[in-house]
């Protein structure tokens, strides 16, 4: 039993077991080392204003590396120059490292106008506007609802929804001012009767003091006494038909009482 656990091949099995995981460990630890360039940092420089080829050239000398993710425009700088970089100058980093550039454009850039114009508050064009990028000028305010939009101006000029403007233009907003107008529509009874003008007041003691003309006061005076004469002649004559009808009636009712009375 002792004999085999003493045996040299049990020993030197387990020796060279260890010294291979010794050497897989240093062999890791250096391959880590390597790839990752540990203990080494390059200093990352100033690239602002800087020219994208003199960039470029300057990164690749300390083991970086450089990529344009946007572009923009000012009109102080020449095409291609740096704008910005997404690590600051100055920092630490480890070689291989890429650094993502803005760089100038040559033009302005051009964005699509939003449908804002009568669709959206003061408020919220503003938000939609600089988040796309856009530069806003002065409010014009017009008769209309409070801080409504009804329209959208470059240089004095509408712009409708779908328009390429250039971003260094400044946008102006026409934005009601909360004086609404009422419209009059004739074919409408309640506009006609609200928007009708009013009537002229008549004054009654205008009426009274008028004077009145001699020649009408005459006819109809005549007027009045003739009917009246016409009136009579017709009471007379219904007065006689009624006498005349009593005293017909009266004999006859005489002779019929006697002829009862006859034995």
């Amino acid at each position: 039993m002792f004999k085999k656990i003493f045996a040299p091949w049990l020993w030197g099995n387990l020796i060279a077991m260890v010294a291979l995981a010794i050497a897989l460990f240093l062999g890791a630890m250096f391959c880590v080392q390597w790839y990752t360039h540990h203990g080494e940092v390059v200093v990352v420089p100033n690239l602002h204003g800087m020219n994208y080829a003199e960039a470029e050239a300057k990164l690749d000398d300390l083991g970086l590396n450089i990529e344009v993710v946007d572009t923009g425009y000012v009109k102080t700088l020449p095409a291609d120059a740096v704008l910005d970089q997404d690590l600051p100058a100055g920092r630490e980093v480890k070689p291989g490292r890429t650094l993502h550039v803005v760089i100038n454009s040559a033009h302005p850039r051009a964005i699509t106008l939003p449908d804002i114009a009568d669709n959206c508050s003061l408020r919220e064009a503003e938000a939609k506007l600089k988040a796309i990028g856009f530069q806003l000028d002065s409010v014009e305010r017009i008769n209309g609802d409070l801080d409504w939009v009804y329209a959208i101006k470059v240089n004095g000029r509408n712009m409708p929804a779908g328009t390429r403007i250039f971003v260094d233009q400044k946008l102006t907003l026409v934005v009601g001012n909360g004086v609404v107008e009422e419209e009059f529509n004739g074919n409408d009874s309640l506009d006609y009767l609200y928007f009708a003008p009013p009537e002229p007041e008549v004054d009654e003691t205008d009426l009274m003091d008028e004077p009145i003309d001699a020649e009408s006061a005459n006819e109809s005076a005549q007027g009045g006494s003739s009917s009246t004469s016409e009136s009579k002649p017709k009471s007379n004559s219904s007065a006689g038909t009624t006498s005349s009808s009593t005293t017909s009636t009266a004999p006859s009712t005489g002779s019929s009482t006697k002829a009862k009375t006859t034995p």
